[in-house]
């Protein structure tokens, strides 16, 4: 890393000393000495190692709302004493309102002028607002992370928070759309669950864009293979009231184009019938998502399975990849495809890079295909018919109980209906 630093979060009784020698040795940034604020005693010989290193140290008191603010100056003082170069306020359990934050940071600039972090939670939705009363108050650093990811109801998110301070007048340093990208790309997949809040919706509240428009500039940014963020910023700086067709392409001109999808990166995570247009090669497409999948399944320790199944739309001539999902076990993949050319086409294009490759056994002559071509995944046979049966029978047994003897009404497709 040329610019940024890393660090470690060291808590006593779990941390040793030598851990800290340890973090000292591979050239740590920082160490973060988090303890309960009843008990900022445990962090005295800790602080003190990582000094003798010459180390910044965050002095964390964790659950700073639970003692009186009096109580708690008395603890911050003595993380002071002990060296600590930063002392953060910290809300573990996202409870603290801005009036709070702000009192508790403001007596720690105004009596000690010691450098302030705060780090805050979103319990209550408010670890956004909380950091930036923080800074308000006199907070050099608030923590944030992409999409929010954290503990519990996450932490304030990088990408909001950035569009916030940038509001205030302050220069962050950060790239948003890259941040937005990586967010959505790496962290999301990760996450259980969407904690964060999404790139397009993040842009229309910093653009203060109004979301009936947004048609509009989808349509336009895909004609112009713009980036649809840029668009919506530029053309709210003309019109925020009355956005047409006509402004927007007029806009969409000026920009640079960003290729297929206007450059945006988005997290593959859709309903399985809806259709994501594929401008690239089919193989580079297959690559690279098998090449996301790889990423996330190194992340997690889990394996990937690549699903090709063939598509009950007959007129269908393109192939699709509808999502990228993760269970408990595996990373999950899936190529609807239009023949049984695309399947092998696709299934050479990551032979070696996924575990397995799943192929749908209800297209004739897909799987003895798809096996011959490939070499090093393990291949293996399902009925996509068959599995889409099994999960519209599942949920029905699970709806029936609450359904007092009335009738169920499954719309679909009438071979998958005759099935059931």
């Amino acid at each position: 890393m040329k610019k940024a630093h890393f660090g470690f979060f060291c808590i006593p009784g779990i941390a040793r000393l030598e851990d800290v020698d340890l973090a000292a040795k591979y050239k740590t940034g920082f160490i973060r000495v988090g303890t309960n604020v009843t008990e900022v005693e445990q962090a005295e010989p800790f602080i003190k190692r990582a000094k003798e290193h010459g180390i910044t140290v965050f002095s964390n008191l964790m659950k700073s709302y639970a003692v009186p603010i009096d109580d708690f100056m008395k603890k911050v003082e003595l993380s002071v004493r002990y060296g600590a170069d930063v002392v953060a306020v910290v809300d573990s359990a996202g409870g603290m309102l801005p009036e709070d934050v702000k009192t508790y940071v403001a007596r720690i600039k105004q009596e000690l002028g010691a450098t302030v972090d705060f780090h805050g939670h979103n319990n209550l939705h408010l670890a956004e607002a909380n950091s930036l009363e923080a800074v308000r108050a006199g907070a050099t650093i608030v923590d944030s992370s992409l999409q929010g990811m954290g503990r519990s109801a996450g932490n304030a998110q990088t990408e909001l928070l950035v569009i916030l301070l940038e509001k205030l007048g302050y220069r962050t340093g950060i790239d948003l759309y890259k941040a937005m990208d990586m967010g959505e790309k790496i962290v999301k997949p990760m996450m259980g669950g969407d904690k964060g809040v999404d790139p397009i919706s993040a842009m229309l509240g910093a653009a203060q864009f109004h979301s009936s428009y947004l048609k509009i500039v989808e349509r336009i940014a895909k004609k112009y293979q713009v980036d649809i963020r840029e668009l919506i910023a530029k053309v709210s700086e003309i019109d925020r009231i009355k956005v047409t067709e006509e402004l927007a392409e007029k806009v969409a001109k000026s920009l640079p184009s960003r290729g297929p999808f206007g450059g945006l990166i988005w997290n593959i995570n859709l309903d399985f019938r809806e259709i994501v247009e594929q401008y690239d090669a089919l193989p580079n497409k297959a690559k690279a998502i098998a090449a996301e999948m790889v990423a996330i399944g190194k992340k997690t320790g889990k394996q990937t399975i690549f699903t090709i199944a063939g598509s009950a739309n007959k007129w269908k001539e393109n192939t699709t990849f509808p999502f990228i999902r993760q269970n408990a076990v595996h990373i999950i993949g899936n190529a609807e495809v239009a023949d049984n050319d695309q399947a092998v086409e696709i299934a050479k294009a990551i032979d070696g890079q996924v575990d397995f490759i799943l192929v749908d056994f209800g297209r004739v002559d897909m799987p003895g295909l798809v096996t011959k071509a490939v070499k090093q995944s393990q291949v293996l046979v399902y009925n996509d018919a068959d599995a889409q049966v099994n999960a519209v029978d599942a949920l029905a047994a699970q709806l029936i109980p609450d359904l007092a003897g009335k009738t169920v009404l499954i719309n679909g497709h009438s071979l998958l209906a005759e099935k059931l």
